[in-house]
């Protein structure tokens, strides 16, 4: 198994002025993932109603080991502290973050 100094990765994708995804994305050092799918992650089109229907589901799985250590060695070559807490809409969380 890939070490990592993350002790989790965290992706949050909130909702805009229209149809983007609303979701969040957790992946752990033993490289099991999961999606919390809230609304448009599979829907083809924009309606205000998909708001009133229930979220979409939380999807688990086991990310394969080379593509996880793909992801590290790319998280790795960011100098993640420098990075803004916010860009526009979008918040990107990188949680206990070792240096």
């Amino acid at each position: 198994m890939s070490t990592s100094k993350y002790s989790t990765i965290e992706y949050e994708a909130g909702a805009c002025f229209g149809s983007c995804p609303i979701f969040k994305m957790t992946i752990n050092p033993d490289r099991t993932a999961v999606l919390e799918a809230e609304h448009f992650n599979f829907s083809k089109g924009f309606s205000k109603g998909e708001f009133d229907k229930p979220r979409e589901g939380t999807f688990k799985t086991t990310i394969k080991e080379t593509d996880y250590k793909k992801l590290i060695a790319l998280l790795d070559g960011l100098d993640i502290k420098s990075l803004s807490e916010k860009y526009g809409s979008r918040i990107y969380r990188f949680t206990n973050i070792l240096s």
